[in-house]
Protein backbone atom coordinates (compact mmCIF):
# COMPACT_ATOMS: atom_id res chain seq x y z
CA UNK A 1 0.00 0.00 0.00
CA UNK A 2 2.66 2.45 0.24
CA UNK A 3 3.47 2.90 -3.19
CA UNK A 4 -0.42 3.96 -3.84
CA UNK A 5 0.10 5.88 -0.55
CA UNK A 6 3.43 7.96 -2.51
CA UNK A 7 1.63 8.23 -5.71
CA UNK A 8 -1.72 9.43 -4.49
CA UNK A 9 0.47 12.34 -2.48
CA UNK A 10 3.60 13.33 -4.73
CA UNK A 11 1.64 15.78 -6.42
CA UNK A 12 0.63 17.39 -3.35
CA UNK A 13 3.02 17.15 -0.38
CA UNK A 14 0.59 19.36 1.75
CA UNK A 15 -1.67 16.44 1.94
CA UNK A 16 1.47 13.75 3.21
CA UNK A 17 0.57 15.39 7.09
CA UNK A 18 -3.34 14.26 6.88
CA UNK A 19 -2.88 11.08 5.83
CA UNK A 20 -1.46 7.59 7.31
CA UNK A 21 -1.39 3.82 6.48
CA UNK A 22 -4.85 2.07 6.57
CA UNK A 23 -5.27 -0.94 8.23
CA UNK A 24 -5.23 -4.17 6.00
CA UNK A 25 -8.59 -5.30 6.38
CA UNK A 26 -9.74 -2.27 4.16
CA UNK A 27 -7.10 -2.92 1.46
CA UNK A 28 -8.90 -6.46 1.24
CA UNK A 29 -12.19 -4.64 1.23
CA UNK A 30 -11.28 -2.10 -1.37
CA UNK A 31 -9.34 -4.47 -3.30
CA UNK A 32 -12.62 -7.17 -3.82
CA UNK A 33 -15.01 -3.89 -4.93
CA UNK A 34 -13.44 -1.66 -6.34
CA UNK A 35 -14.92 -1.87 -10.02
CA UNK A 36 -15.82 -5.42 -9.26
CA UNK A 37 -20.15 -5.80 -8.59
CA UNK A 38 -19.87 -9.12 -9.05
CA UNK A 39 -19.15 -10.03 -4.52
CA UNK A 40 -22.53 -7.58 -4.06
CA UNK A 41 -24.45 -9.33 -7.03
CA UNK A 42 -23.50 -12.93 -5.88
CA UNK A 43 -24.62 -12.19 -2.21
CA UNK A 44 -28.40 -10.93 -3.73
CA UNK A 45 -28.40 -14.08 -5.17
CA UNK A 46 -27.40 -16.19 -2.38
CA UNK A 47 -30.15 -15.18 0.06
CA UNK A 48 -28.56 -11.44 0.70
CA UNK A 49 -25.74 -12.51 2.77
CA UNK A 50 -22.84 -10.21 2.25
CA UNK A 51 -19.30 -11.44 3.69
CA UNK A 52 -16.94 -9.09 4.21
CA UNK A 53 -12.96 -8.96 5.86
CA UNK A 54 -13.39 -8.37 9.38
CA UNK A 55 -15.13 -4.86 9.76
CA UNK A 56 -14.42 -3.92 13.30
CA UNK A 57 -12.46 -1.27 11.86
CA UNK A 58 -16.35 -0.03 10.93
CA UNK A 59 -16.95 1.39 14.28
CA UNK A 60 -19.96 -0.96 14.66
CA UNK A 61 -20.23 -3.03 18.03
CA UNK A 62 -21.16 -7.11 16.98
CA UNK A 63 -18.63 -9.33 17.71
CA UNK A 64 -18.68 -10.59 14.46
CA UNK A 65 -19.42 -8.16 11.68
CA UNK A 66 -18.27 -9.96 8.57
CA UNK A 67 -21.58 -10.78 7.93
CA UNK A 68 -24.45 -8.62 6.57
CA UNK A 69 -27.48 -9.27 5.38
CA UNK A 70 -28.54 -7.02 2.63
CA UNK A 71 -31.76 -5.35 2.71
CA UNK A 72 -34.03 -4.66 -0.18
CA UNK A 73 -34.59 -1.26 1.51
CA UNK A 74 -30.72 -1.25 0.84
CA UNK A 75 -31.23 -1.42 -3.14
CA UNK A 76 -34.14 1.07 -2.85
CA UNK A 77 -32.25 3.85 -0.81
CA UNK A 78 -28.99 3.46 -3.10
CA UNK A 79 -30.92 3.91 -6.14
CA UNK A 80 -32.58 6.87 -4.42
CA UNK A 81 -29.51 8.27 -3.80
CA UNK A 82 -28.07 7.67 -7.13
CA UNK A 83 -31.04 9.84 -8.46
CA UNK A 84 -30.32 12.73 -6.47
CA UNK A 85 -26.45 13.13 -6.35
CA UNK A 86 -26.05 16.46 -8.15
CA UNK A 87 -27.97 17.69 -5.00
CA UNK A 88 -27.15 18.81 -1.57
CA UNK A 89 -26.98 15.29 -0.18
CA UNK A 90 -29.52 12.61 1.45
CA UNK A 91 -30.00 12.31 5.62
CA UNK A 92 -30.66 8.17 6.31
CA UNK A 93 -32.87 8.40 9.73
CA UNK A 94 -35.19 6.04 11.44
CA UNK A 95 -35.41 4.19 14.81
CA UNK A 96 -31.99 3.33 16.29
CA UNK A 97 -30.48 0.12 16.10
CA UNK A 98 -32.32 -0.58 12.33
CA UNK A 99 -29.47 -0.93 10.32
CA UNK A 100 -28.20 2.47 8.91
CA UNK A 101 -24.80 2.34 9.97
CA UNK A 102 -24.75 -1.12 7.89
CA UNK A 103 -26.36 0.61 5.10
CA UNK A 104 -23.64 3.20 4.77
CA UNK A 105 -21.29 -0.07 4.60
CA UNK A 106 -22.94 -0.86 1.74
CA UNK A 107 -23.37 1.90 0.24
CA UNK A 108 -19.78 2.52 0.37
CA UNK A 109 -19.17 -0.95 -1.75
CA UNK A 110 -21.75 0.10 -4.12
CA UNK A 111 -19.86 3.50 -4.54
CA UNK A 112 -16.24 1.01 -5.06
CA UNK A 113 -17.91 -0.74 -7.82
CA UNK A 114 -18.73 2.02 -9.43
CA UNK A 115 -15.28 3.17 -8.90
CA UNK A 116 -16.52 6.70 -7.24
CA UNK A 117 -14.30 8.97 -5.20
CA UNK A 118 -15.68 8.24 -1.56
CA UNK A 119 -14.75 9.82 1.70
CA UNK A 120 -16.09 7.03 4.48
CA UNK A 121 -16.83 8.47 7.93
CA UNK A 122 -17.27 5.59 10.68
CA UNK A 123 -19.33 6.30 13.88
CA UNK A 124 -16.13 5.80 15.60
CA UNK A 125 -15.10 9.36 13.97
CA UNK A 126 -11.97 7.77 11.66
CA UNK A 127 -12.12 8.75 7.86
CA UNK A 128 -11.49 7.00 4.83
CA UNK A 129 -10.66 8.12 1.43
CA UNK A 130 -11.22 5.43 -1.18
CA UNK A 131 -9.99 6.57 -4.87
CA UNK A 132 -8.14 5.26 -7.95
CA UNK A 133 -5.76 5.05 -5.73
CA UNK A 134 -6.57 2.73 -3.13
CA UNK A 135 -7.70 3.54 0.22
CA UNK A 136 -6.44 5.92 3.31
CA UNK A 137 -7.01 6.82 6.67
CA UNK A 138 -7.29 10.54 7.38
CA UNK A 139 -5.24 11.08 10.43
CA UNK A 140 -7.40 13.76 11.38
CA UNK A 141 -10.78 14.91 9.43
CA UNK A 142 -11.32 18.17 11.29
CA UNK A 143 -7.94 19.22 9.69
CA UNK A 144 -9.08 18.63 6.10
CA UNK A 145 -9.25 21.66 4.23
CA UNK A 146 -11.45 22.62 1.48
CA UNK A 147 -7.96 22.56 -0.80
CA UNK A 148 -7.94 19.27 0.37
CA UNK A 149 -11.14 18.12 -0.99
CA UNK A 150 -10.96 19.80 -4.15
CA UNK A 151 -7.46 17.37 -4.54
CA UNK A 152 -8.85 13.93 -3.29
CA UNK A 153 -11.21 13.90 -6.37
CA UNK A 154 -10.71 15.69 -9.97
CA UNK A 155 -12.51 13.86 -11.96
CA UNK A 156 -16.70 13.23 -10.34
CA UNK A 157 -18.33 14.34 -7.51
CA UNK A 158 -17.09 13.08 -4.12
CA UNK A 159 -19.69 11.58 -2.16
CA UNK A 160 -19.64 11.79 1.79
CA UNK A 161 -20.68 8.68 4.18
CA UNK A 162 -20.96 9.97 7.13
CA UNK A 163 -22.38 8.28 10.30
CA UNK A 164 -22.36 10.03 13.62
CA UNK A 165 -23.55 7.16 16.16
CA UNK A 166 -21.64 8.01 19.70
CA UNK A 167 -22.57 11.42 19.87
CA UNK A 168 -24.46 15.06 18.35
CA UNK A 169 -21.53 16.21 15.72
CA UNK A 170 -23.02 17.11 13.01
CA UNK A 171 -20.80 16.63 9.67
CA UNK A 172 -18.47 19.74 9.79
CA UNK A 173 -18.60 22.74 8.04
CA UNK A 174 -15.54 22.37 5.80
CA UNK A 175 -18.19 19.95 3.69
CA UNK A 176 -21.05 22.45 3.60
CA UNK A 177 -21.68 24.39 0.08
CA UNK A 178 -19.14 22.47 -1.38
CA UNK A 179 -19.62 20.13 -4.52
CA UNK A 180 -19.88 16.96 -2.39
CA UNK A 181 -22.66 14.61 -1.75
CA UNK A 182 -23.22 13.76 1.95
CA UNK A 183 -25.14 10.99 2.54
CA UNK A 184 -25.75 11.13 6.35
CA UNK A 185 -26.69 8.00 8.66
CA UNK A 186 -28.05 9.71 11.26
CA UNK A 187 -30.40 9.11 14.81
CA UNK A 188 -34.20 10.71 14.41
CA UNK A 189 -32.90 13.41 16.51
CA UNK A 190 -33.52 16.34 14.23
CA UNK A 191 -30.35 18.55 15.77
CA UNK A 192 -27.79 16.41 14.20
CA UNK A 193 -28.64 17.04 11.12
CA UNK A 194 -29.51 20.70 10.74
CA UNK A 195 -27.18 21.66 8.36
CA UNK A 196 -30.10 19.73 5.68
CA UNK A 197 -32.32 22.36 6.60
CA UNK A 198 -30.23 24.64 5.30
CA UNK A 199 -29.67 23.33 2.35
CA UNK A 200 -32.73 23.54 -0.22
CA UNK A 201 -31.49 20.36 -2.80
CA UNK A 202 -31.22 18.78 0.75
CA UNK A 203 -33.50 15.32 1.43
CA UNK A 204 -34.21 13.28 4.13
CA UNK A 205 -35.02 9.23 4.02
CA UNK A 206 -37.07 7.38 6.77
CA UNK A 207 -35.42 3.76 7.05
CA UNK A 208 -38.77 1.69 7.82
CA UNK A 209 -38.24 -1.44 10.44
CA UNK A 210 -37.72 -4.57 10.01
CA UNK A 211 -40.35 -7.24 8.63
CA UNK A 212 -40.59 -10.52 10.05
CA UNK A 213 -38.91 -12.35 6.79
CA UNK A 214 -35.93 -10.64 6.54
CA UNK A 215 -36.06 -10.31 10.29
CA UNK A 216 -35.92 -13.67 10.53
CA UNK A 217 -32.96 -14.46 8.13
CA UNK A 218 -30.88 -11.93 9.47
CA UNK A 219 -30.59 -13.56 12.63
CA UNK A 220 -30.02 -16.71 11.41
CA UNK A 221 -26.49 -14.99 10.84
CA UNK A 222 -26.37 -15.10 14.42
CA UNK A 223 -27.76 -18.20 15.24
CA UNK A 224 -30.71 -16.78 16.44
CA UNK A 225 -33.98 -18.28 15.69
CA UNK A 226 -37.23 -15.92 15.34
CA UNK A 227 -40.42 -16.96 15.83
CA UNK A 228 -43.67 -15.11 15.08
CA UNK A 229 -44.91 -14.90 18.51
CA UNK A 230 -41.16 -13.94 19.65
CA UNK A 231 -41.02 -10.94 16.56
CA UNK A 232 -44.49 -9.78 18.07
CA UNK A 233 -43.58 -9.52 21.80
CA UNK A 234 -39.68 -8.07 21.16
CA UNK A 235 -40.15 -5.73 18.04
CA UNK A 236 -38.91 -5.29 14.97
CA UNK A 237 -35.72 -3.69 15.42
CA UNK A 238 -32.46 -5.30 14.65
CA UNK A 239 -30.55 -3.84 18.03
CA UNK A 240 -33.01 -5.32 20.29
CA UNK A 241 -32.14 -9.33 19.48
CA UNK A 242 -28.32 -8.80 19.83
CA UNK A 243 -26.24 -7.16 23.24
CA UNK A 244 -24.79 -4.17 22.66
CA UNK A 245 -22.09 -4.13 25.64
CA UNK A 246 -21.19 -0.19 25.47
CA UNK A 247 -24.42 0.87 25.41
CA UNK A 248 -26.82 -1.18 28.18
CA UNK A 249 -30.44 -1.40 26.94
CA UNK A 250 -33.06 0.87 28.75
CA UNK A 251 -35.31 -1.90 30.11
CA UNK A 252 -39.53 -2.04 28.98
CA UNK A 253 -39.83 -1.82 32.80
CA UNK A 254 -37.82 1.29 33.75
CA UNK A 255 -39.50 2.90 30.44
CA UNK A 256 -43.08 2.01 31.75
CA UNK A 257 -42.47 2.88 34.83
CA UNK A 258 -41.52 6.95 33.66
CA UNK A 259 -44.15 6.82 31.49
CA UNK A 260 -47.33 9.15 31.89
CA UNK A 261 -49.71 9.36 29.03
CA UNK A 262 -50.70 12.97 30.35
CA UNK A 263 -46.85 13.12 28.45
CA UNK A 264 -47.45 11.59 25.53
CA UNK A 265 -46.95 14.61 23.32
CA UNK A 266 -43.80 15.72 24.90
CA UNK A 267 -42.44 12.12 24.80
CA UNK A 268 -43.13 11.79 21.17
CA UNK A 269 -40.93 14.91 20.65
CA UNK A 270 -38.29 13.21 22.15
CA UNK A 271 -38.15 10.49 19.49
CA UNK A 272 -37.12 13.08 17.05
CA UNK A 273 -35.53 15.33 19.51
CA UNK A 274 -32.10 16.67 21.66
CA UNK A 275 -32.57 15.04 24.77
CA UNK A 276 -32.98 11.44 22.92
CA UNK A 277 -29.98 9.74 24.42
CA UNK A 278 -31.08 10.78 28.08
CA UNK A 279 -34.00 9.23 29.75
CA UNK A 280 -36.95 10.75 27.87
CA UNK A 281 -35.80 9.84 24.36
CA UNK A 282 -34.88 6.45 25.99
CA UNK A 283 -37.93 5.64 27.24
CA UNK A 284 -39.54 7.07 24.01
CA UNK A 285 -37.33 4.43 21.92
CA UNK A 286 -38.01 1.84 23.72
CA UNK A 287 -41.80 1.98 24.11
CA UNK A 288 -42.20 3.23 20.04
CA UNK A 289 -40.77 3.13 16.46
CA UNK A 290 -40.69 5.40 13.74
CA UNK A 291 -42.30 3.69 10.32
CA UNK A 292 -42.03 4.74 7.05
CA UNK A 293 -44.70 3.98 4.08
CA UNK A 294 -42.82 1.65 1.25
CA UNK A 295 -44.52 4.52 -0.93
CA UNK A 296 -43.01 7.49 0.90
CA UNK A 297 -39.94 7.56 2.70
CA UNK A 298 -39.77 11.43 3.13
CA UNK A 299 -42.18 10.83 6.04
CA UNK A 300 -42.92 8.96 8.83
CA UNK A 301 -45.47 7.56 11.68
CA UNK A 302 -44.89 6.49 15.31
CA UNK A 303 -46.38 2.97 16.28
CA UNK A 304 -45.48 0.56 19.35
CA UNK A 305 -42.82 -1.05 19.43
CA UNK A 306 -44.03 -4.54 20.42
CA UNK A 307 -47.32 -6.25 22.13
CA UNK A 308 -45.56 -6.74 24.88
CA UNK A 309 -45.58 -3.03 24.80
CA UNK A 310 -49.11 -2.54 24.26
CA UNK A 311 -49.70 -4.86 27.36
CA UNK A 312 -47.11 -2.68 29.25
CA UNK A 313 -48.97 -0.03 28.05
CA UNK A 314 -52.93 -1.40 29.06
CA UNK A 315 -52.09 -1.58 32.61
CA UNK A 316 -50.78 1.67 33.10
CA UNK A 317 -54.48 3.12 31.30
CA UNK A 318 -56.33 1.50 34.16
CA UNK A 319 -54.75 4.70 36.10
CA UNK A 320 -56.27 7.20 33.19
CA UNK A 321 -60.25 8.55 33.87
CA UNK A 322 -62.47 8.85 31.03
CA UNK A 323 -62.21 12.72 31.22
CA UNK A 324 -58.22 12.39 30.21
CA UNK A 325 -58.86 9.95 27.50
CA UNK A 326 -61.12 11.94 25.68
CA UNK A 327 -58.88 14.49 25.34
CA UNK A 328 -56.00 12.62 24.55
CA UNK A 329 -58.03 11.36 21.47
CA UNK A 330 -58.92 15.05 20.21
CA UNK A 331 -55.19 16.42 21.38
CA UNK A 332 -53.94 14.27 18.57
CA UNK A 333 -56.52 15.29 15.56
CA UNK A 334 -54.65 16.36 12.55
CA UNK A 335 -51.29 15.18 14.16
CA UNK A 336 -50.80 12.62 10.89
CA UNK A 337 -47.59 10.96 12.66
CA UNK A 338 -49.81 9.98 15.36
CA UNK A 339 -52.55 8.80 13.61
CA UNK A 340 -51.92 4.64 14.79
CA UNK A 341 -51.40 5.99 18.63
CA UNK A 342 -54.26 7.96 18.53
CA UNK A 343 -56.32 4.92 17.27
CA UNK A 344 -55.24 3.05 19.83
CA UNK A 345 -56.22 5.83 22.31
CA UNK A 346 -59.48 6.16 20.16
CA UNK A 347 -60.35 2.24 21.03
CA UNK A 348 -59.45 2.37 24.88
CA UNK A 349 -61.37 5.41 25.46
CA UNK A 350 -64.05 3.35 23.84
CA UNK A 351 -63.72 0.63 26.20
CA UNK A 352 -63.94 3.05 29.06
CA UNK A 353 -67.14 4.65 27.60
CA UNK A 354 -68.42 0.99 27.46
CA UNK A 355 -67.82 0.01 31.16
CA UNK A 356 -69.81 3.20 31.75
CA UNK A 357 -67.67 4.12 35.08
CA UNK A 358 -68.48 8.02 35.76
CA UNK A 359 -65.34 9.90 36.35
CA UNK A 360 -63.76 11.30 39.34
CA UNK A 361 -64.44 14.27 37.53
CA UNK A 362 -67.99 13.88 37.17
CA UNK A 363 -67.89 12.92 33.45
CA UNK A 364 -70.69 10.95 32.64
CA UNK A 365 -70.07 7.92 30.31
CA UNK A 366 -73.40 7.85 29.14
CA UNK A 367 -73.50 11.45 27.34
CA UNK A 368 -70.23 9.91 25.50
CA UNK A 369 -73.11 8.07 23.47
CA UNK A 370 -73.86 10.66 21.23
CA UNK A 371 -75.98 8.92 18.22
CA UNK A 372 -76.75 5.02 17.05
CA UNK A 373 -77.54 4.67 14.12
CA UNK A 374 -78.72 1.96 11.91
CA UNK A 375 -76.57 0.45 8.63
CA UNK A 376 -77.63 -1.82 5.82
CA UNK A 377 -76.45 -3.20 2.56
CA UNK A 378 -77.94 -0.21 -0.06
CA UNK A 379 -76.12 2.70 -0.46
CA UNK A 380 -77.93 6.27 -0.53
CA UNK A 381 -77.36 8.01 -3.62
CA UNK A 382 -76.98 11.63 -4.30
CA UNK A 383 -80.76 12.62 -4.72
CA UNK A 384 -81.00 13.74 -8.80
CA UNK A 385 -82.31 17.35 -9.31
CA UNK A 386 -85.96 16.52 -10.02
CA UNK A 387 -86.12 12.97 -8.24
CA UNK A 388 -88.95 12.03 -5.99
CA UNK A 389 -86.61 10.12 -3.42
CA UNK A 390 -83.25 8.98 -2.79
CA UNK A 391 -82.38 5.58 -4.92
CA UNK A 392 -79.34 3.20 -3.67
CA UNK A 393 -77.14 0.69 -5.01
CA UNK A 394 -76.66 -2.85 -3.28
CA UNK A 395 -73.19 -3.09 -2.97
CA UNK A 396 -73.14 -6.25 -0.80
CA UNK A 397 -70.18 -8.25 -2.54
CA UNK A 398 -67.70 -6.34 -3.76
CA UNK A 399 -64.33 -6.75 -3.88
CA UNK A 400 -62.51 -4.42 -1.93
CA UNK A 401 -59.13 -3.39 -0.49
CA UNK A 402 -59.38 -3.79 3.14
CA UNK A 403 -57.85 -4.09 6.29
CA UNK A 404 -56.63 -7.20 6.66
CA UNK A 405 -55.81 -7.89 10.91
CA UNK A 406 -54.56 -10.89 12.62
CA UNK A 407 -50.88 -9.72 12.72
CA UNK A 408 -48.55 -8.30 15.75
CA UNK A 409 -47.84 -4.67 15.97
CA UNK A 410 -50.35 -2.51 15.18
CA UNK A 411 -48.68 -1.09 12.40
CA UNK A 412 -48.31 -4.64 10.76
CA UNK A 413 -51.65 -6.43 10.02
CA UNK A 414 -54.03 -4.18 11.08
CA UNK A 415 -53.65 -1.35 8.35
CA UNK A 416 -52.23 -3.99 5.59
CA UNK A 417 -54.45 -4.10 2.62
CA UNK A 418 -55.26 -7.07 0.50
CA UNK A 419 -58.28 -8.20 -1.53
CA UNK A 420 -60.85 -9.52 0.42
CA UNK A 421 -64.58 -10.36 -0.75
CA UNK A 422 -66.69 -8.51 1.63
CA UNK A 423 -70.26 -7.30 2.43
CA UNK A 424 -70.07 -3.84 2.91
CA UNK A 425 -72.80 -1.70 5.39
CA UNK A 426 -73.62 1.93 5.16
CA UNK A 427 -75.58 3.94 7.44
CA UNK A 428 -78.99 4.72 7.34
CA UNK A 429 -80.37 6.34 9.43
CA UNK A 430 -81.26 7.26 13.09
CA UNK A 431 -81.73 3.83 14.76
CA UNK A 432 -85.27 3.48 16.97
CA UNK A 433 -83.28 0.42 19.14
CA UNK A 434 -80.60 2.42 21.64
CA UNK A 435 -77.54 0.96 22.82
CA UNK A 436 -77.88 -0.37 26.64
CA UNK A 437 -75.44 1.65 28.55
CA UNK A 438 -74.74 0.51 32.22
CA UNK A 439 -71.57 0.52 34.50
CA UNK A 440 -70.04 -3.22 34.08
CA UNK A 441 -66.78 -4.53 35.17
CA UNK A 442 -64.49 -5.13 32.16
CA UNK A 443 -62.63 -8.84 31.72
CA UNK A 444 -59.97 -9.14 29.53
CA UNK A 445 -59.63 -12.79 28.23
CA UNK A 446 -57.77 -15.05 26.72
CA UNK A 447 -59.71 -17.43 26.09
CA UNK A 448 -63.42 -18.39 25.33
CA UNK A 449 -63.50 -20.59 28.66
CA UNK A 450 -63.11 -17.98 30.65
CA UNK A 451 -66.63 -16.46 29.32
CA UNK A 452 -70.05 -16.40 31.14
CA UNK A 453 -73.41 -14.90 30.38
CA UNK A 454 -73.06 -12.00 32.95
CA UNK A 455 -73.22 -8.25 32.58
CA UNK A 456 -69.30 -7.93 32.63
CA UNK A 457 -67.63 -6.12 29.61
CA UNK A 458 -65.62 -8.77 27.63
CA UNK A 459 -62.37 -7.46 25.99
CA UNK A 460 -60.36 -10.16 24.61
CA UNK A 461 -56.84 -9.82 25.10
CA UNK A 462 -55.10 -10.43 21.97
CA UNK A 463 -55.08 -7.58 19.74
CA UNK A 464 -54.64 -10.13 16.36
CA UNK A 465 -58.83 -10.63 16.84
CA UNK A 466 -59.79 -10.56 13.55
CA UNK A 467 -63.71 -9.16 14.27
CA UNK A 468 -64.18 -7.90 17.18
CA UNK A 469 -62.63 -5.72 19.91
CA UNK A 470 -65.41 -6.41 22.98
CA UNK A 471 -68.85 -7.73 23.36
CA UNK A 472 -71.66 -8.03 26.16
CA UNK A 473 -74.58 -10.34 26.89
CA UNK A 474 -77.75 -8.52 27.26
CA UNK A 475 -80.15 -10.90 29.25
CA UNK A 476 -83.48 -9.93 28.18
CA UNK A 477 -85.56 -12.82 29.29
CA UNK A 478 -84.19 -15.85 31.16
CA UNK A 479 -84.46 -17.62 27.82
CA UNK A 480 -83.72 -14.30 25.68
CA UNK A 481 -80.11 -12.99 25.25
CA UNK A 482 -78.70 -10.29 23.41
CA UNK A 483 -74.93 -10.62 22.25
CA UNK A 484 -73.70 -6.98 21.38
CA UNK A 485 -70.66 -7.31 19.20
CA UNK A 486 -68.30 -3.90 19.19
CA UNK A 487 -65.26 -3.06 16.41
CA UNK A 488 -64.11 0.55 16.86
CA UNK A 489 -62.29 2.82 14.52
CA UNK A 490 -61.36 6.09 14.33
CA UNK A 491 -61.20 6.40 10.59
CA UNK A 492 -64.63 6.31 8.88
CA UNK A 493 -63.99 2.77 7.24
CA UNK A 494 -63.64 -0.41 9.08
CA UNK A 495 -62.87 -3.98 8.06
CA UNK A 496 -63.56 -6.73 6.65
CA UNK A 497 -61.04 -8.53 8.27
CA UNK A 498 -60.91 -12.29 8.08
CA UNK A 499 -63.96 -15.12 7.87
CA UNK A 500 -61.59 -16.76 10.98
CA UNK A 501 -62.81 -14.78 13.10
CA UNK A 502 -66.56 -15.53 13.14
CA UNK A 503 -65.75 -19.26 14.71
CA UNK A 504 -65.15 -17.27 17.60
CA UNK A 505 -67.97 -15.74 17.45
CA UNK A 506 -69.99 -19.23 16.80
CA UNK A 507 -68.29 -19.96 20.57
CA UNK A 508 -69.70 -16.96 22.10
CA UNK A 509 -73.10 -18.06 21.04
CA UNK A 510 -72.51 -21.75 21.80
CA UNK A 511 -71.86 -20.16 25.56
CA UNK A 512 -75.20 -18.32 25.19
CA UNK A 513 -77.07 -21.22 24.09
CA UNK A 514 -76.62 -23.27 26.63
CA UNK A 515 -77.61 -20.72 28.81
CA UNK A 516 -81.36 -20.35 26.99
CA UNK A 517 -81.49 -23.70 26.68
CA UNK A 518 -83.07 -25.36 23.36
CA UNK A 519 -86.12 -23.83 23.48
CA UNK A 520 -84.09 -20.22 23.63
CA UNK A 521 -83.17 -17.16 21.45
CA UNK A 522 -79.65 -15.72 20.95
CA UNK A 523 -79.68 -12.58 18.61
CA UNK A 524 -76.05 -10.74 17.15
CA UNK A 525 -76.20 -7.23 16.92
CA UNK A 526 -73.00 -5.55 15.37
CA UNK A 527 -71.63 -2.25 16.51
CA UNK A 528 -68.97 0.17 15.13
CA UNK A 529 -67.69 2.35 17.41
CA UNK A 530 -66.93 6.32 15.65
CA UNK A 531 -65.56 9.32 16.85
CA UNK A 532 -67.97 12.43 16.24
CA UNK A 533 -65.42 13.79 14.16
CA UNK A 534 -66.81 11.67 11.14
CA UNK A 535 -69.63 12.00 9.26
CA UNK A 536 -72.58 9.27 10.23
CA UNK A 537 -73.19 9.24 6.42
CA UNK A 538 -69.48 9.12 5.54
CA UNK A 539 -69.23 5.62 7.75
CA UNK A 540 -68.60 2.48 5.80
CA UNK A 541 -68.09 -0.96 8.01
CA UNK A 542 -67.36 -4.32 6.23
CA UNK A 543 -67.60 -8.33 6.83
CA UNK A 544 -65.83 -10.92 5.11
CA UNK A 545 -67.96 -12.98 3.30
CA UNK A 546 -68.73 -16.78 4.67
CA UNK A 547 -65.85 -19.02 3.74
CA UNK A 548 -64.74 -22.59 5.03
CA UNK A 549 -62.99 -21.26 7.47
CA UNK A 550 -65.69 -19.52 9.03
CA UNK A 551 -69.49 -17.89 8.82
CA UNK A 552 -71.07 -15.28 9.71
CA UNK A 553 -73.77 -15.05 12.41
CA UNK A 554 -76.41 -12.67 11.27
CA UNK A 555 -77.79 -9.95 12.59
CA UNK A 556 -78.52 -5.95 12.55
CA UNK A 557 -75.65 -4.09 12.30
CA UNK A 558 -75.40 -0.50 13.35
CA UNK A 559 -72.74 2.57 14.02
CA UNK A 560 -72.47 4.18 17.17
CA UNK A 561 -71.22 7.83 17.41
CA UNK A 562 -69.00 8.66 20.66
CA UNK A 563 -68.11 12.30 21.79
CA UNK A 564 -64.57 13.15 21.57
CA UNK A 565 -63.35 16.79 22.51
CA UNK A 566 -63.35 19.99 20.56
CA UNK A 567 -60.24 19.79 18.16
CA UNK A 568 -57.75 21.76 19.86
CA UNK A 569 -56.17 24.33 17.95
CA UNK A 570 -52.55 25.33 17.28
CA UNK A 571 -51.62 21.73 16.37
CA UNK A 572 -49.49 21.70 13.19
CA UNK A 573 -47.27 19.03 12.28
CA UNK A 574 -44.99 18.86 9.24
CA UNK A 575 -43.33 14.90 9.44
CA UNK A 576 -40.49 16.50 7.23
CA UNK A 577 -39.67 19.12 9.11
CA UNK A 578 -39.61 17.43 12.76
CA UNK A 579 -40.97 20.06 14.42
CA UNK A 580 -42.25 20.09 17.85
CA UNK A 581 -45.77 18.64 19.27
CA UNK A 582 -46.41 21.48 21.67
CA UNK A 583 -49.57 19.45 22.57
CA UNK A 584 -51.81 21.74 25.42
CA UNK A 585 -51.42 18.75 27.66
CA UNK A 586 -47.75 17.85 27.95
CA UNK A 587 -47.58 20.31 31.22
Amino acid sequence: MSSSLSEATATDPDRFDIIKEVEEDWVQFYTTHWGKPEALRKAVENDRVWSIPNTEVTGLYFEDTSTFFIREQYEELYSYLDGRKQTDGVVVSGSPGIGKSFFNVYCLARRLNEQGTTLFRNCRGSYYLFNKHGVFLLENGFSISRRHLKGFDNQNRLWLLYDEVYGTSPPPEMFMNQPIFIVHASSPDSNRYKWASNMPRASIWYMDVWRFPELRDALKLYKITLTPEKYWQTGPVFRDYIADPNNPRFSLEQAVAEFNFGKLGHLLTCLVAADGDKSPGKVAHTLFVLRSSPNDHHAYFVDFKSQKVIKALNSQWEKVRIDEARTFVAGFQGVSIAAVLRGWLFEQYAILCLAGKPSDQGLDPKAQFLGFWEMETKKPLKQDAGANGVESEDVEMKDVCGEMEGAGLVGEGKGQEGKVRARTYFTKGPSEEKLPCFAREVLQYDNEREICVDGRLYVPRSSTNPLFDAFFFETRKPTHVMVWVFQVTISCEKGPGSASGYNRLKQIQEIASMKVGNEGTVEFRYVLLSPDLNKPEDIVYRFPLNTKGGKRILGNVYVQILAVSPHLKGLEWDPCMDLHLGLPFDS
